[in-house]
């Protein structure tokens, strides 16, 4: 494993093009790594002690994983009390906070919705669409749209109705995300028969590796400040963080991977923060951290509480909270720009 090894992202003309929206500086100062110094402002909080999905709710935030949901002071990462009968959920995969106020969380079993006084419980049949949830989505028009093993739906009221998508693409759904053109993005599970769902007023309209995917698993998909689509993409050892800079042309999508920068070629989720700074997170390896053309691999070792990077969030006070297999990191807001002016630097130098 590599901890806080740092290089220009110019292994390929490819990966400069893409970062291109980053405002490339060239061949500036590089960007020191920790080197295994300790990093002022960041912590690992634990429990919980693994995290799938994050969110921040009524001043709190709540982390979602393996045994449920946990929800923890803002201000250090303090665990709090649940509230008055929450019920017992196991593998969170999902968190979602509506435009209506209210919290939804997405398990196994099903899914659950708490408008600050009380909960209710929609169950999921395993073999109906959504089957144990794995993705949640608000769109535009106010619907709740849920991803999971079994298909796609929306939620009606107390239950949920099938959302057909065309069949050759039809089955599990990892990942779920509305555009800020209000098309509707569905990240598919199989390596061999998924790929990418995009849902626009003309219809649907499937992409795969001739559109240029790096990988048919798509477990995350984002917009960044410029308005490009970034998917994270793969399985085992392949994979690669895939850009849409012009959202008119859906085949253009173009990738990255260790080669580039990035801390391995299966990519489990992009994060843009407040900084411009790109987090590609990892199922083995860590993550990577971009900004201006530069590139930073982080490990257990530089402050990361765990090696599979699953979910991030950074709250309302500009705090970073990283979720993994091992629990949270936390990164206070003064410490959380990695590169650049103003940036934070270990206790310790470099390391070199």
């Amino acid at each position: 494993m590599m901890k806080g090894k740092v290089g220009l992202l110019g292994a390929s003309a490819l990966a400069l093009a893409l970062l291109g929206a980053l405002a490339f500086w060239g061949p500036a100062a590089i960007w020191p790594g920790p080197g295994g110094a300790a990093r002022p402002g960041w912590s690992v909080v634990q429990p919980p002690h693994d995290v799938n999905a994050l969110a921040q709710y009524r001043g709190r935030i709540w982390a979602g994983g393996r045994d449920g949901v946990a929800v923890l002071d803002i201000r250090d990462g303090t665990v709090l009390a649940l509230p008055d009968g929450t019920p017992a959920m196991g593998y969170v995969k999902a968190l979602l906070v509506d435009r209506a106020g209210r919290l939804w969380v997405g398990h196994r079993t099903g899914l659950a919705r708490f408008d600050g006084t009380g909960w209710l419980q929609i169950e999921a049949s395993a073999s109906i669409a959504p089957g144990p949830v794995t993705a949640l989505v608000e769109t535009g028009d106010g619907r709740i749209l849920v991803g999971g093993e079994a298909g796609l739906a929306v939620v009606t009221g107390t239950g949920f109705e099938p959302v057909g998508i065309p069949s050759e693409r039809a089955g599990a759904v990892l990942s779920l995300f509305e555009d800020s053109r209000a098309r509707l993005w569905v990240g598919l599970t199989s390596a061999s028969l998924g790929g990418l769902m995009v849902q626009d007023a003309d219809g649907w309209r499937a992409l795969g590796r001739a559109d240029g995917l790096a990988h048919l698993r798509v477990n995350h998909i984002a917009e960044d400040g410029s308005g490009a689509l970034w998917l994270a993409t793969g399985f085992g050892e392949r994979g690669g963080a895939c850009r849409l800079d012009d959202p008119e042309a859906l085949g253009g999508w173009r990738c990255i991977g260790a080669a580039d920068g990035l801390a391995s070629d299966m990519v489990r989720l992009v994060f843009e923060d407040r900084h411009g700074q790109l987090w590609f997170g990892t199922e083995f390896d860590g993550a990577a951290v971009v900004f201006g053309g530069q590139s930073q691999r982080l490990s257990p070792a530089d402050g990361l509480s765990g090696y599979e990077l699953k979910a991030m969030l950074e709250d309302s006070d500009g705090n970073l909270w990283l979720g993994s297999d091992k629990g949270l990191t936390r990164i206070d807001a003064a410490h959380s720009r990695l590169a650049g002016p103003g940036a934070a630097r270990s206790t310790q130098g470099s390391g070199e």
